[in-house]
């Protein structure tokens, strides 16, 4: 195997092992959980974009190529969040009045190195349902789904 082949087969496991990562509540993954979601219902797999960060990674609309959920693991320290340690996080686009009234709620944060008017950030540590998880993947899905298509 040659060194990119070497350097694949690394990120690789380590994507494995984020995907092995069990939850707060003990369950499957919930990572694991909403990249399933995603490829279900909007034919959609996640991107590993960063070399520097292979464990990132973003779901994007298929037709017109914009990013709907970027999944992260930061410090919950760079939050301003309670506790120590890293917590995976997932942005998701929404409505500027919807992430005014969410940031106040235990679990949600102001975006995560995106547009804070028009991203917010939600903890996947079990503070947030996995159903409300999904809600919100699914108002960001239809935020960027606007027909039109990205060369």
């Amino acid at each position: 195997m040659d060194a990119q082949g070497v350097r694949l087969a690394a990120l690789d496991k380590i994507r494995y092992n984020m995907e092995r990562v069990t939850d707060t509540t003990g369950g499957e993954p919930l990572r694991k959980k909403i990249f399933e979601y995603a490829e279900r219902r909007y034919g959609t797999r996640p991107e590993y974009l960063w070399e520097k960060d292979p464990t990132s990674a973003v779901l994007r609309n298929s037709r017109n190529r914009k990013w709907y959920a970027v999944f992260m693991n930061v410090s919950r320290e760079r939050l301003g969040s309670n506790g120590t340690g890293t917590v995976e996080v997932m942005d998701v686009k929404a409505d500027p009045d919807l992430i005014a009234q969410m940031v106040q709620a235990e679990g949600f944060l102001p975006g995560y190195h995106m547009n804070k008017k028009f991203w917010m950030t939600v903890l996947l540590d079990g503070s947030v349902s996995e159903e409300k998880v999904l809600d919100l993947l699914d108002m960001s899905y239809s935020m960027v789904d606007t027909g039109k298509v990205r060369q």
